[in-house]
C-alpha cells in the first residue's frame, strides 16, 4: 500500500494525464482521428466565447460600461479590435469581393447606388479607395438579416425589440469554477445597476456554471445527508468513532491501490472511470462489514470460518467485472481493470489489517444480534414464495416493455429555460451551433473553396425554405480565387462604365478617374491564411485549417430537419464527411449500454455454474438476491415508462455486487445473526449512499439513485426471502 501511494504521488507530481471525453470510451477502430482532431479544436476555439443580447434604453451606454468592467477584472479579452477590423481588412483586396447585391447591376445603377451612399448622412467615404462602396456592401452581405451597427455594436433587430448584441471571449476557461463565479457576479451586478434593460445569453459558460452551481447544492444537500445517516446507521451499531474508521480503511485502501495501477497501465485516467469506479469499489465496505459484524459478536472466537466467504464473495465481484476487460470499449475495461484492482485492495486490508485493529462492543450489539436474528420467514412459506420468484420474475421481465434511451439530455443538467434562451439567440442571430457540420479535405485549397462555392446554393436554399436554420463557411467570407478573379473583372468593367458617369453626376473632376485606377490596381486577391490572420477573422479559425492529409473546410450547420439533412447528404461526395454531434454521441452511449448489457449478461452466465457448484441444491439461496434484483429493476423500471440507459446499467453492476455479497454470506452463515447484521448494513448503507441520488437534477445521476434504490431493496428483500433455516445451512 505505501509503494501504490509513492507511486500515485510521482504520478501526480509529474502531471498525469486526465481525460474528459467520452469518445475516449470508445474502440479505436469505430473513431475518425480527423473529426476527433475537429471536435477538439472547435471546442478548444469556441467554448471560452458567449453572447449577451441586451435591449432597452440607454442600453448602449450600459454594454459599453460592462465592456469595461469585464475587461477590468481580466473576465474577458479586448474585443473592439475585431469589431473595428472589418474595413481595415477588406480594403487591401476590395476589387476582388463583390456582393451579389452589385453583380447583376447595369453601370448607371452603379452610379446611382454610389452617388446615394455618398451623400447619405453618416455614411461618408474615402472616394479614391472605394467610389462605389464595395466594401460596405460586402460587410452587409456577410452580417445576418436584421443587423445593423450603433456605437460600436451590432444591433439587431427581433421580437419587435431592438437588441445590442455583445460577444466577448473569456480569458480562462469556461470550466474554471473561479472564472464562472465572478462573470456571473459581474452580470448580477449589472442586472441590479440597470434593471430595466432586459439580457439574453448564450454559451458554454452560463450551461457550466449552473451545472457547478448545481453540483455543489447536491454535494452539500444529498452527499451531506447520505453522510450523516450512513453515520447514524453505522454509530448505532458499532458507537466508536475508531470502529466507524476501520469501516472506511478497505474502500480507501482500494482506491489507493487500483488508481496508480489502472493509470500506470492505461497512462490516461477517463474521469467517469474514476467517478463511477470509487463508487462500485464501495462495494469493499462489505468485507469490512462482515468482518468487524464477527469480531463483536464473537470476540474470542477465530475468523478462519469466515474467509472462505469472504474469498468467494471476492471471487464472484472478479468474475462479475472479469468480462469487461474482453470487450472491444477501452473505456469499459478500464473501469474494470480499476474496479478489480480496487476490490482486490480492498479485500487484503480486510484480510491483513482489520483483525489486528482495536475493536470494543457495547451491551446492545448481542440484543441487536438477537433481533436480526429472529428476521426470518417461516420455513413452510419459504420454498413456495421463493419457487414462485424464480418463475414469476423472468416472466414479469419478458411482459414489461424494455426500451433504450439514448436520449442526450440525461447528460445536459441545464434548465429548459437556459436551453431555449439559447437557442433563441443562435435563432435571431443566424448562427449555425456547429452541433451538425459537414467536414471536407482537398490536396489543393483552391479546389476545396470552389467545392464549398458549389454546396452554397443548396445550403441557401434548404436555408430559405427552412429546412435549415443557420450555416457558415470559409468561401463566403474569402471566395476561391476564380470567383474571385472572375469579380475583379466585373468590377473593372463596372469601373470603366460607371466612374465617368458617377464623376459627372456627382459635379467631379475626371482627373479623379487616374487615382481612382491607381487604387484599384493596387488590390490584392483575399487569401484563407490572410483572413483568418486578422482579428476579424479570428471567429472563423474553426472553419479552415491544414493537416498532413491536406487541407480542411468546415460547413457549421444550425437546425436541419430530416428531408434537408437527406438532400444534403445525397449531395456530398464520397470523401465529405456529415457528423451530427448530438446524433453520434447518442449512437456512441447506446454503444456503451448495450455492451454492458451484454457483458452484465455474461458475468451471470460466468457466475450461474459457479455458484452451482459451491452450493449444490442451496444455490438458489445465493443466486436469488442478485439475478432476482436485477431482474426486478430492470421490470419497475420498464413499466414506469424509464428507457433503459447507460447509466441505468451501471447501477445494476452495484446492485449485482452487492446482491452476491449477500447472497453469499447468507448462504454461507446464514444462521449467524452477525452475518445478517452485516448484511443489513451493507444494504442499509449503499441503499443510503447511492439511493439518494435518486432525488438528484442531474438525469444520469438520478437514473443511477434510482436504479440503486429498486435494486438494493429488491436485494434485501430477496435475501430475507432466502434467509436458510438453521439447519440447513451451508459452511460451518
Amino acid at each position: 500500500m505505501l509503494l501504490s501511494t509513492l507511486l500515485l504521488v510521482f504520478q501526480l507530481w509529474r502531471g498525469a494525464a486526465w481525460d474528459t471525453r467520452i469518445t475516449a470510451l470508445l474502440p479505436s477502430e469505430t473513431r475518425n482521428t480527423l473529426l476527433e482532431q475537429y471536435a477538439q479544436q472547435q471546442d478548444e476555439l469556441g467554448s471560452n466565447r458567449f453572447l449577451l443580447l441586451i435591449s432597452g434604453e440607454q442600453a448602449s451606454a450600459a454594454v459599453a460600461d460592462l465592456e469595461n468592467r469585464l475587461q477590468q477584472a481580466q473576465l474577458i479579452h479586448d474585443q473592439s479590435q475585431a469589431r473595428n477590423d472589418w474595413l481595415p481588412a477588406i480594403q487591401p483586396h476590395m476589387a476582388y469581393l463583390l456582393a451579389d447585391t452589385l453583380r447583376d447591376l447595369p453601370a448607371r445603377e452603379w452610379a446611382d447606388h454610389a452617388l446615394e451612399s455618398l451623400f447619405a448622412p453618416g455614411r461618408g467615404r474615402n472616394l479614391r479607395q472605394d467610389p462605389f462602396a464595395l466594401q460596405t456592401a460586402w460587410i452587409e452581405q456577410l452580417r445576418p438579416a436584421g443587423i445593423e451597427w450603433q456605437d460600436g455594436y451590432p444591433l439587431l433587430h427581433a421580437n419587435a425589440q431592438n437588441w445590442l448584441v455583445f460577444n466577448a471571449e473569456l480569458r480562462g476557461s469556461a470550466y474554471d469554477m473561479d472564472t464562472q463565479q465572478r462573470l456571473s457576479h459581474a452580470l448580477a451586478e449589472f442586472g441590479q445597476q440597470h434593471p430595466d434593460l432586459q439580457t439574453m445569453r448564450a454559451g458554454l459558460v452560463f450551461h457550466a456554471a449552473h451545472a457547478a452551481q448545481q453540483a455543489q447544492w447536491e454535494v452539500s444537500i444529498i452527499g451531506g445527508s447520505s453522510l450523516l445517516l450512513i453515520t447514524l446507521l453505522l454509530w448505532s451499531v458499532f458507537r466508536r468513532p475508531t470502529s466507524l474508521l476501520s469501516l472506511l480503511l478497505p474502500v480507501v485502501c482500494g482506491v489507493l491501490f487500483a488508481l496508480p495501477l489502472t493509470w500506470l497501465i492505461f497512462t490516461r485516467l477517463n474521469l467517469l472511470t474514476l467517478a463511477f469506479g470509487i463508487s462500485l469499489i464501495g462495494i469493499g465496505i462489505d468485507y469490512a462489514l462482515h468482518v468487524q459484524c464477527y469480531r463483536l459478536t464473537h470476540p474470542d472466537s477465530a475468523l478462519h470460518k469466515l474467509w472462505p466467504a469472504l474469498r468467494l464473495g471476492l471471487l464472484s465481484s472478479l468474475l462479475a467485472y472479469l468480462a469487461q476487460l474482453l470487450t472491444p470499449l477501452p473505456g469499459l475495461r478500464q473501469m474494470a481493470c480499476f474496479l478489480m484492482l480496487g476490490l482486490i485492495g480492498a479485500w487484503l486490508t480486510a484480510r491483513l489489517w482489520l483483525p489486528r485493529w482495536p475493536l470494543q462492543g457495547h451491551s446492545g450489539n448481542q440484543r441487536m444480534v438477537a433481533h436480526c436474528n429472529r428476521l426470518r420467514l417461516p420455513a413452510r412459506w419459504q420454498a413456495p414464495l421463493a419457487f414462485g420468484l424464480m418463475l414469476g420474475l423472468p416472466l414479469l421481465l419478458i411482459t414489461a416493455d424494455v426500451r433504450p434511451n439514448n436520449d442526450l439530455r440525461q447528460l445536459n443538467p441545464s434548465p429548459d429555460s437556459l436551453v431555449a434562451e439559447q437557442k433563441t439567440v443562435m435563432h435571431w442571430l443566424q448562427q449555425a451551433s456547429g452541433q451538425r457540420f459537414v467536414l471536407l479535405t482537398a490536396q489543393q485549397p483552391q479546389a476545396l473553396l470552389e467545392r464549398l462555392e458549389a454546396l452554397h446554393p443548396l445550403l441557401s436554399e434548404l436555408q430559405a425554405s427552412d429546412e435549415l436554420s443557420a450555416f457558415s463557411h470559409i468561401a463566403q467570407r474569402v471566395p476561391s480565387l476564380q470567383q474571385q478573379q472572375a469579380d475583379h473583372a466585373l468590377i473593372n468593367h463596372a469601373y470603366a462604365e460607371a466612374l465617368p458617369l458617377l464623376l459627372e453626376q456627382a459635379g467631379l473632376p475626371s482627373e479623379l478617374m487616374q487615382p481612382i485606377n491607381a487604387e484599384l490596381e493596387r488590390s490584392q486577391p483575399l487569401f484563407p491564411e490572410q483572413w483568418l490572420a486578422r482579428a476579424a477573422g479570428e471567429p472563423d479559425q474553426n472553419l479552415w485549417w491544414q493537416s498532413s492529409a491536406g487541407t480542411h473546410a468546415v460547413i457549421l450547420l444550425g437546425d436541419l430537419s430530416n428531408s434537408g439533412e437527406q438532400r444534403l447528404l445525397d449531395a456530398l461526395h464520397q470523401r465529405e464527411i456529415y457528423h451530427d454531434r448530438v446524433a453520434a454521441l447518442g449512437q456512441k452511449l447506446g454503444q456503451l449500454r448495450d455492451t454492458v448489457s451484454y457483458w452484465l449478461l455474461a458475468a451471470c452466465l460466468l457466475l450461474l455454474p459457479l455458484l452451482l457448484w459451491r452450493y449444490r441444491r442451496q444455490a438458489w439461496r445465493a443466486l436469488l438476491p442478485p439475478f432476482g434484483a436485477l431482474l426486478l429493476t430492470l421490470t419497475i423500471l420498464s413499466w414506469s415508462g424509464q428507457g433503459i440507459t447507460l447509466f441505468h446499467l451501471l447501477g445494476l453492476l452495484l446492485v449485482l455486487g452487492i446482491g452476491l455479497d449477500s447472497g453469499i454470506f447468507n448462504t454461507e452463515h446464514g444462521e449467524q445473526g452477525a452475518s445478517w447484521l452485516a448484511i443489513t448494513l451493507s444494504c442499509a448503507s449503499s441503499l443510503i449512499a447511492f439511493g439518494l441520488l435518486s432525488f438528484s437534477s442531474t438525469p444520469a445521476l438520478q437514473q443511477l439513485g434510482l436504479t440503486c434504490l429498486i435494486g438494493l431493496s429488491s436485494a434485501w428483500i430477496l435475501t430475507l426471502i432466502s434467509r436458510p433455516p438453521l439447519a440447513t445451512t451451508h459452511g460451518i
